[in-house]
Formats: structure tokens, C-alpha cells, sequence
């Protein structure tokens, strides 16, 4: 931008299209006249007036500015077009016209492999090389070169060609996986001299991103103000993501999209931009195909930012024309976090589109699993926002999937269940059923795939699934006992002894195995199904095998500290036996082992299961509670304060005072890290009509969280409001009901609605379409 200000003066002299190539040229790198912008860069390509080398690069500018508007598909066929033409003209020998054509034969595989057409990018990559073989030729046209280097256009020619040979042979390797022998020879190879600009722009980008970071840490950066024309890291990340963009370097490009990606969620996270930062960020790191990065920004959308970044993002995705016939794994990790924003004429949209996903996966060798995986999640997240008539089709067409397309692999039909577990069976065809119940019945001989049949039958018919596969055994009959949506099959008292049986001898080997200094994992915390079946049945010698248990001082911390937080939970329907029992040991059980291994997390300062478990039977001090939360929640740990916010609630129910809990919590709905604001948004709803010197503070604190403008900080809240109504079915929240009604009715999330409604109907407001 700098050089063109620069010498705009000099282009008064130009021709009208190099004056209108420029311009647009400049303004499509801008949101606001990017489409406009496109459009006259793709005249310009198409121009015959114009000299093919301005409609070249004309035609490159166009394709970053489409390609950017998700619109790959007009891209391909604009450049087509001009390749051939090109072609056309440039007879059989024009080197330099050669380097053209070679260089759109470039451009279209690299957009041909972002839509994962990858034959295709072969096919364009054969193309390039013949190009670049007849490029040789001695009639390389001369032109102008900046005066600013010593060598000449022959020279820049040679670089170019190296520099294309290079990018497709990167995504040949690409595009071959590690089934071809190009990603040797690209091990090999010696950088271009074309890459340097890439490389100057990219170490001034994380140059400028550290330095800012580091000063940022320092007293005296606090202390003036710096005036910029310029973010750090924002136009440099543009530069070098630009430069790999009009080069065709997939690997630059991917890398790019990616830096700059995460620049933006910085430059987000310090109030700038907010909204356009926020949507960008989302759009590069899923077009960078960055799962790490982009899982990072959907925690961010659903949390942090306003939700109107996610819903935006989401749009562009299932609205762009060519959703139905193509998509990929990074769309559909959009789409899994957005599936309670969708209407349902967009939910069934969706589902389409996956549908097809799914269908051209199987097609495709190279496509992973968890792609396939991810869109079935997807899909069964989507049916709670469809009507129940469309469940059937959904239905259907999942066991033709499963029978015909997938074929019984494991990841597959495990993930099918996360779609049976949501449609209601009851509005689905007898016929319909019959077939799933046979088809997952035959999988009862399969070792591998018998117990995800079992769950799969078990959300269709659970009696039937006892009846065909027979009770499960171990701790996966204890969580069959304890899956509340088991109320609708037929336990027999012979069962439920089989899963009382089975809990002891969990805990019984669990504690053999800490007396023997070793430990076995399962897919189960035994403690914690203990105590949730105790729970449930009021069960004498279950309370005292859980109370001998958690006595035991051989047994470590880390396998105590679940089932103490649903002891916790459900404090106020515990025997006094095993309360009694835990008072008389409690020094031994606070002050237990803890487990030392690579899995073990990392150590907090100090135990919040037993604050918790112990301020509710009254073992510590008020003055223990208190520096047991304030050395949680001033830890670096973002867990440590997860827990100091979740703890507060159980410490005022039993010091009785308000004041310094709720210093806390509103210290902590400011903290850095969204899981520590969304534990204490719930905490503080949950404590909001406790006596406390600061209820006003603490009343302003939860209407902000719930006008948030997020989904998981007022959904938190509305969490917290629940189960205070719960607890106190008299508690007035009447300062906050306005907010609930609003949430009820006009959140963009089907599932903040959902829980205003709930926390509505728990005042007796009755039901509220949500």
C-alpha cells in the first residue's frame, strides 16, 4: 500500500485499464469493495484488449479476492477459460507465454486441491510440467524490471519457472500423500529465490506479534501510549499471506491462512475489530485447515464472542451454492458448534449436505475416519432442530448408509449412535424400526462391534436389547442401570443385585490395587459409579463399602475425588451412617495419596473435592474454606480457578457469609479464560439471593452475563438459576426474570431458549415456545 501511494502520481499518465487494474487490484485486499472489486478484476482478465500478462495477473488478484467469498467453483472456471485462451495465443514459441499458462495451470490446481478434487489437481500438475518443459524457449520476452535489482528480465523469468516447478511438485506431495515419491524430492529441494518475500514478510509478521507480546508484560509499556497506522501483525500477516495466495504455494498458503488466523483472535481478544476480527479469524483458520486453531476459535464464538460471529460464519458456509456438492471437514467443524443457531429449514439443509458428504467419502480412500465421524456427530446434533416428522428419513437413510456405503467399521457405527440416541423412536415407522432392530441385532457375533449394537438397540428398544444381547457385564451394566433413560425398560431386582455386585468388586479391586502400589484404567470411575448407584437405590451396603472406600488412605486422591463430588451433589439425601463415617476419618481422607504418572494432572493447591465434600459436613474452620478458595483461585492453573468458582457456593452454604464468596466469584466472571467466567457466571446465579453486603454488585454482574450476547455464559447462568430453584423452589430471581423471558425468546440458541424456559416453567410461568 505504501509503494503504491507512492507512485500513484505517475499513474496519471497510465492507460485506463492499468489505472483500473491497479485500483482494483488494491481494493479487493478490503472487505467493504472486495466483491466489487472481483468483478472487475475478472473483466479485466477476460479483456482481449489487454495485454495477457495484465490479464494474468488481473485474473490472480481476482482468484485470492473469490476465493476469500468461498466462491472457488467461478474461480476455476474463470481461470479456465483464460488458461485456454492464453494457450491459444501463445503458439508454440512463447516461453514467457508458456510461464503464463503454466502459472494459471498452477492457480487451478491449487484451488482443485482446496476442494479436495484431487484427480483433478493431478490432472492440472501433469499440465504445469508440460508448460514449464516448453518454457525454455529462447524467445523469452524482454520488459522493464525494477531498478532496484541487477539482473534482468531473463533472469525473473528463470526464477519464476523455478518457483512453479517447485509449488507443484509441493502439491503433488500433497495431493499423493505419502503414496507417491514427490515428498522425497521436496525434502530435498533448495528453497527458491522467489520464497525470500515470503519469508521477509512472514518473520517481520511474528516479529512484530512477539515484540508487541513481550512489551506487553512490562510495567513500563502500561505507562504510554503508542499511536499506530498499523496493528502489529495484521498487514504483514496480509503481505505474506497475499504473496503465497498469488504464487500458488499451497503450504505457505495453508500456513498463512493459519498465522494470521490466530493474529486475529489476539487482536479480537484486546478489543479490536471485534466483530470482523472475530469472523475472519474463523474463515481463515477453516480455509488454513487448522483443527487445533479452529477448535480454539469455536470455544472463543461460543464463549467469548458475540454469537452473531458464529451465526455469520455458519451462513457462509451452508448458504454458499455449492454447499450440497461440496464441503469438508472444516466446514463441518463450523457446522457441530453452530447446530443450536440453525433454523430448521437450515438444519435440513444441513443434514443434506452432510448426507452427501458422507456419500463422497467413501469414494474418496484418502479421506480420514474422523471426518466421516465428525459429520455423523453433526448430523445427530442437528435433530433436535428438525421435526419430528423428518426424523424418519433420517432414520432410513443412516442404516442404508451403515448396511451399503460404510460397511460395518467400527468408528462408523459408534458414531451412528450419536444420531440414534436423538431421534424419537416413537414417531418412527414399525417397518423402519423392525429393520434397525435386525440390523443391529446380527451385530451381537461381531466382538468389536457388539457393545455399540447394544447401546444402538438400546436407544430403539431397551427391552429388546436385553432380550438379543443379554445384559452387559461390569461397569457397563452399572451405567446401563444408571442411564435415565433406561426408565422405559424392564430391570428385574435380580439385575439390579448383578449391578451392586459389580460396583463392589470395583471398588474392592480398586483398593487391592492401591494397596499393591499399581492401578488398572477403564472407561469407568468405579467411585463414581458407586456412588451414583448408592444414590439411586438407598443402597445400606453400598453406603458402607463407599464410606470404607473413601477412608482408605491407600487409595489415591485422584480416585476418590468424583465420587465425592456427587456426594456433594446429593448431600442432602445421604445417610448419616456414612456421615458420621466421614467425619471420623476425614483426615485420612483429605489428606490422601496422590497418584504420580504421566496421567495423573497436573497437582492443584489443594484438594476442591474435599473442600467441597467437607464444608457440607462440617469439617473445616470458616477460615480454612476461605484460604482453601483463595489458594485456587489465585492459581495459575486455569482448572485451579475452574474449581475456586465451582467451590464458592458449598463454602457460603456453610460459613453462612456472603461477602467474601461473592469477592471472589465477581473477581473471577472477569478472569482471562472462558471456562473460569462460565463456572462463575453459574456459581453466581446460583448464590445471588444469599445475604451479602455486595448483592447489588452481584445482581449487575448476572444481568451482564446473561446479556452477554454469547451462548455459554448465559446458558451457565441459567444453569446457575436452576438449580438454586431446584434446591429453593421459593428463591426470588424476580430481579432477573425480564432477562429469562428475552433468552426464552429471542437468543439465537435453540439451547439458551430451551433453559430460560426451564428455569420459567421452575417459577410455575408454565411453557414458553422456545
Amino acid at each position: 500500500m505504501d509503494d503504491l501511494e507512492r507512485h500513484s502520481p505517475g499513474l496519471d499518465a497510465a492507460e485506463h485499464w492499468e489505472r483500473e487494474l491497479i485500483t482494483a487490484a488494491k481494493d479487493s485486499l478490503f472487505d467493504n469493495t472486495q466483491e466489487a472489486a472481483a468483478h472487475t478484476l475478472w473483466r479485466l482478465a477476460s479483456a482481449s484488449a489487454v495485454p495477457r500478462g495484465a490479464r494474468v495477473a488481473s485474473a490472480l488478484f481476482a482468484t485470492v479476492a473469490t476465493v476469500e467469498q468461498d466462491n472457488h467453483e467461478f474461480a476455476i472456471e474463470q481461470i479456465r477459460h483464460l488458461r485456454d485462451a492464453i494457450g491459444a495465443s501463445s503458439g508454440t514459441g512463447s516461453g514467457s507465454g508458456r510461464l503464463l499458462e503454466a502459472t494459471l495451470n498452477l492457480q487451478l490446481a491449487v484451488r482443485l486441491y482446496e476442494l479436495d478434487r484431487l484427480n483433478e489437481t493431478l490432472s492440472e500438475l501433469d499440465s504445469l510440467e508440460r508448460a514449464l518443459a516448453r518454457s525454455n524457449a529462447p524467445e523469452l520476452e524482454d520488459f522493464a524490471v525494477s531498478d532496484g535489482i541487477s539482473w534482468k528480465s531473463r533472469r525473473v523469468q528463470q526464477d519464476i519457472r523455478g518457483a512453479l516447478r517447485a509449488r507443484g511438485l509441493a502439491l503433488r506431495a500433497r495431493s499423493e500423500s505419502f503414496e507417491g515419491e514427490s515428498w522425497v524430492k521436496v525434502v530435498r529441494a533448495r528453497p527458491q529465490w522467489a520464497d525470500v518475500r515470503i519469508d521477509w514478510a512472514e518473520s517481520r509478521r511474528d516479529r512484530e506479534v512477539v515484540d508487541e507480546t513481550v512489551e506487553s508484560l512490562s510495567l513500563w509499556a502500561t505507562r504510554r501510549i503508542r499511536f499506530r497506522s498499523r496493528e502489529p501483525g495484521i498487514e504483514s500477516g496480509l503481505e505474506s499471506l497475499l504473496l503465497s495466495e498469488l504464487g500458488g504455494d499451497i503450504n505457505e498458503i495453508l500456513r498463512n491462512r493459519e498465522s494470521l488466523g490466530k493474529i486475529r483472535i489476539l487482536r479480537r481478544e484486546r478489543g479490536a475489530g471485534d466483530l470482523f476480527n472475530a469472523v475472519e479469524s474463523i474463515r481463515l483458520l477453516r480455509q488454513g485447515r487448522s483443527k487445533e486453531g479452529l477448535d480454539t476459535a469455536m470455544e472463543l464464538a461460543r464463549g467469548t464472542w458475540p454469537v452473531e460471529a458464529l451465526l455469520r460464519s455458519t451462513e457462509a458456509i451452508i448458504r454458499r451454492s455449492s454447499f450440497l456438492t461440496r464441503s469438508n471437514e472444516f466446514d463441518i467443524r463450523v457446522l457441530k458448534n453452530a447446530t443450536d443457531l440453525l433454523t430448521e429449514d437450515e438444519a435440513n439443509h444441513a443434514i443434506q449436505g452432510l448426507w452427501n458428504f458422507l456419500e463422497r467419502a467413501n469414494d474418496d480412500p484418502l479421506r480420514p475416519w474422523s471426518a466421516r465421524q465428525l459429520a455423523l456427530q453433526t448430523i445427530g446434533a442437528l435433530i433436535p432442530a428438525i421435526e419430528k416428522s423428518e426424523q424418519e428419513p433420517v432414520a432410513f437413510r443412516l442404516l442404508r448408509y451403515l448396511k451399503e456405503d460404510a460397511g460395518p467399521h467400527v468408528i462408523i457405527v459408534g458414531a451412528a449412535l450419536s444420531v440414534t440416541s436423538q431421534i424419537d423412536w416413537g414417531t418412527v415407522s414399525s417397518r423402519t424400526k423392525s429393520s434397525w432392530i435386525s440390523w443391529a441385532a446380527d451385530l451381537r457375533q461381531d466382538e468389536e462391534l457388539r457393545d455399540h449394537g447394544f447401546s444402538i438397540l438400546v436407544a430403539i428398544e431397551p427391552d429388546v436389547a436385553l432380550r438379543v444381547f443379554g445384559p452387559p457385564g461390569g461397569d457397563r451394566l452399572v451405567a446401563f442401570l444408571l442411564d435415565q433413560s433406561r426408565a422405559r425398560a424392564s430391570v428385574s431386582k435380580a439385575l439390579m443385585n448383578d449391578g451392586v455386585q459389580s460396583v463392589l468388586a470395583s471398588l474392592t479391586k480398586l483398593r487391592e490395587e492401591a494397596r499393591g502400589s499399581y492401578r488398572t484404567f477403564s472407561g469407568y470411575d468405579a467411585g463414581d459409579l458407586a456412588a451414583a448407584l448408592a444414590v439411586k437405590l438407598n443402597h445400606g451396603q453400598l453406603w458402607e463399602e463407599i464410606g470404607d472406600f473413601l477412608a482408605d488412605t491407600a487409595v489415591s486422591t485422584d480416585a476418590k475425588a468424583r465420587a465425592m463430588d456427587r456426594l456433594s451433589r446429593d448431600f442432602e439425601g445421604l445417610p448419616e451412617t456414612l456421615l458420621d463415617r466421614l467425619r471420623a476419618a476425614w483426615g485420612g481422607i483429605e489428606k490422601g495419596t496422590r497418584s504420580q504418572s504421566f496421567l495423573s494432572e497436573q497437582k492443584l493447591p489443594a484438594f476442591p473435592e474435599a473442600l467441597r465434600l467437607g464444608a457440607l459436613l462440617g469439617t473445616y474452620s470458616d477460615a480454612e474454606l476461605l484460604a482453601g478458595v483463595m489458594r485456587l483461585s489465585g492459581d495459575s492453573l486455569q482448572r485451579a480457578r475452574i474449581e475456586a468458582a465451582r467451590t464458592v457456593p458449598f463454602a457460603m452454604r456453610a460459613t453462612r457469609v456472603g461477602e467474601w464468596g461473592h469477592a471472589v466469584l465477581l473477581q473471577l466472571s472477569r478472569d482471562s479464560h472462558l471456562g473460569v467466567r462460565a463456572e462463575s457466571a453459574r456459581a453466581l446465579a446460583l448464590t445471588s439471593t444469599a445475604p451479602s453486603a455486595l448483592h447489588q454488585l452481584v445482581s449487575h454482574e448476572v444481568e451482564e452475563l446473561l446479556a452477554s450476547g454469547t451462548v455459554s455464559l448465559p446458558l451457565s447462568a441459567l444453569h446457575g438459576f436452576h438449580s438454586l430453584l431446584g434446591a429453593q423452589s421459593t428463591a426470588d430471581i424476580g430481579a432477573h426474570l425480564v432477562k429469562v423471558r428475552d433468552l426464552s425468546l429471542a437468543h439465537p440458541s435453540r439451547v439458551v431458549r430451551k433453559a430460560a424456559v426451564r428455569v420459567l416453567e421452575a417459577i410455575g410461568e408454565g411453557m414458553v415456545s422456545a
